[in-house]
């Protein structure tokens, strides 16, 4: 069961209480049904909470594009730790679709960033054996940029420098 599956149970189990609460005593056979449904609905969002195992997972790869208005961005991963493996499956060399978490500020910084190794926080979601989902909280842009700029500030620093042809 997918996460939008188990809102929509939330959503049901919401609608069948007031629907519920607004049958008369009376009518026997409308209550006791909606209060059956209610109960299979009860029963199938206690074994997704039981299934649902979540998270927090970080990526070794690259951003490939990032869509501002749904924001969801496609992730190239090149590595991933361990004990991440053991979560998630083996999704190295593979690219994943996530959603951008809304406290993440900087994402519009991602196409600007396209193709820039980064370690990336994700939160990961997976009911039972599901296909893993994922929600972006540290894009890992900026340390990333720092890193490449003080590695190109210190190639320049340490190549030979030009002579001087005003001695004084």
């Amino acid at each position: 069961m997918r996460v939008n599956a188990y809102d929509n149970l939330l959503g049901e189990l919401g609608t069948l209480d007031s629907l519920i609460a607004m049958t008369p005593e009376a009518n026997v056979i409308d209550r006791m049904s909606l209060e059956a449904r209610k109960e299979q609905v009860q029963a199938e969002i206690a074994a997704y909470r039981h299934n649902l195992t979540q998270r927090e997972v970080t990526l070794s790869g690259k951003f490939i594009g990032y869509l501002p208005e749904s924001r969801q961005a496609e992730i190239r991963v090149n590595e991933i730790s361990e004990d991440d493996t053991d979560f998630l499956g083996d999704i190295a060399d593979t690219v994943i679709k996530a959603k951008i978490h809304t406290s993440v500020q900087d994402a519009d910084a991602i196409n600007e960033s396209l193709d820039i190794q980064t370690e990336i926080v994700a939160k990961s979601e997976r009911v039972g054996r599901s296909k893993p989902t994922f929600v972006v909280v540290d894009t890992g842009i900026e340390s990333s940029i720092h890193q490449t700029t003080t590695i190109h500030e210190n190639i320049l620093a340490d190549a030979p420098q030009p002579f001087d042809d005003d001695p004084g």
